[in-house]
């Protein structure tokens, strides 16, 4: 480990093996650093930084640099549209943290974006995470891939664009658009603010949702939360619903919290308005509006409701608090003899397969995933909080998590989909259908 300094000249810095940092001055300088996880900050001037192995972060600072993380899960801070990155194919899983408006290069993944303009992030051909910044207005778009698109705060717009891609907006009044590809669309932000803030999700929005072409899902509820129930007993809710542009009962599907018992639905004109069945003399509340649709019906394959098991798992497996029991890990053994806890070939409409374990003392956990297929692990704790999650989405196929936990009870999901610590950490309840056989694998040291 070393810590090495430029100066106002033209430097050339080496690293070592180590995990340096490396901090550049005013000149315009070379940094590198061949192996380790590394700090490169160039300052001042046009800079060159190269990382070399390790999961390394460079920031070039101002002006015009060329950044190079080499191999490992490397994280580029971008504050100018001339910077360059470059990446090698299958180099690892990286990160772009940009305050200016923003389009992925060749083998980068990741993009969020940072400060408090209103700027734009534009994916590529990958399965790319996009982040919008929590404070403007932005555009992202994922272009080629399986995307995951997550809004901020301001009046976003999401699109998709090709591939099957799930879409989160945050706060505000957003239009998600998910264009071709078997779409999830979900408008509003369910999980926990800063502070412990919690405001019903959907409070004061009007979103705007269209799926485009493909088998698309709008969501509308999950397990705890009907969106854009704004918990007023005085009025309807005209100030917060979804618009559901090109709903197609041939292959898109809305889903909503509970039963069909607890909503109704009304028809005017050529369109469908959702409401949420109130109790007594209270006024139903909008929960959305379906343009050009004025024949549905609440028990047709039309809707979701999450208490089927069609959201969270196979049969009875319908949520963190109804999952398959593993069994009691003691520190120091295994479950059982191989350490191997179930084969499972998931049914045929769950989205996540659930396992619950209980940990009777405190250790180091390793969960692992066996399989044909490319599966993602996320390991939650007894309230339903994520905790971890690993989507190796390699060659390999398989899922790691390896992680120190205390005593208590906690919840394996299995799913194809990425979970989202972005979200706010919460389990929302929406992804694809592992489509493959797995075996899941548990220990305790």
């Amino acid at each position: 480990m070393a810590f090495l300094f430029g100066t106002t000249s033209p430097d050339n810095i080496s690293g070592t093996s180590g995990n340096d940092t490396i901090v550049g001055w005013a000149g315009n300088g070379n940094a590198n650093s061949p192996s380790g996880n590394d700090i490169l900050n160039g300052l001042a001037g046009n800079d060159s930084l190269a990382g070399g192995t390790g999961n390394d972060t460079l920031d070039g600072g101002l002006g015009a640099d060329s950044l190079n993380g080499g191999t490992g899960d490397d994280t580029y801070i971008v504050d100018s549209a001339v910077d360059t990155i470059t990446e090698a194919a299958n180099s690892g899983t990286d990160t772009v943290l940009s305050s200016v408006t923003y389009t992925l290069g060749a083998n980068l993944e990741n993009l969020r974006l940072t400060g408090t303009s209103a700027i734009n992030a534009t994916g590529n051909s990958l399965n790319n995470i996009l982040i919008g910044t929590n404070l403007s207005r932005n555009t992202l778009n994922g272009r080629a891939g399986d995307d995951s698109i997550i809004g901020g705060s301001g009046d976003d717009i999401l699109n998709g664009e090709e591939g099957d891609d799930r879409l989160r907006s945050g706060l505000d009044n957003d239009r998600l658009n998910g264009g071709s590809g078997d779409d999830v669309l979900i408008s509003v932000f369910a999980g926990g603010f800063p502070g412990g803030n919690l405001l019903p999700p959907g409070l004061g929005e009007t979103d705007t949702l269209t799926g485009g072409t493909g088998a698309d899902r709008f969501i509308l509820g999950d397990f705890i939360n009907v969106y854009y129930d704004d918990n007023n007993s005085a009025n309807p809710g005209f100030g917060d619903f979804a618009t559901i542009t090109d709903f197609d009962s041939s292959q898109d599907q809305i889903q909503l919290k509970g039963s069909l018992l607890d909503y109704r639905l009304e028809a005017i004109g050529n369109n469908t308005r959702i409401f949420l069945d109130k109790p007594g003399a209270e006024p139903d509340e909008i929960i959305s509006v379906v343009l050009g649709r004025n024949n549905l019906t609440l028990d047709s394959d039309d809707f979701l409701f999450n208490f089927e098991g069609e959201i969270a798992g196979k049969g009875t497996n319908n949520s963190l608090l109804t999952s398959e029991v593993l069994g009691s890990l003691s520190s120091g053994s295994n479950v059982n003899a191989s350490g191997q806890i179930a084969t499972v070939q998931p049914g045929d409409n769950s989205d996540f397969d659930f396992y619950n374990f209980s940990l009777a003392n405190s250790g180091t956990v390793t969960i692992r995933t066996v399989t044909s297929g490319d599966s993602v692990l996320g390991l939650f704790n007894d309230i339903g909080t994520l905790v971890q999650t690993d989507d190796d989405g390699r060659s390999d196929k398989s899922s790691l998590i390896t992680t120190s936990l205390s005593a208590g009870t906690y919840s394996i999901s299995v799913s194809k989909y990425p979970l989202l610590p972005e979200d706010g950490g919460t389990f929302s309840g929406s992804g694809s259908t592992p489509d493959f056989s797995y075996t899941l694998e548990v220990s305790v040291a």
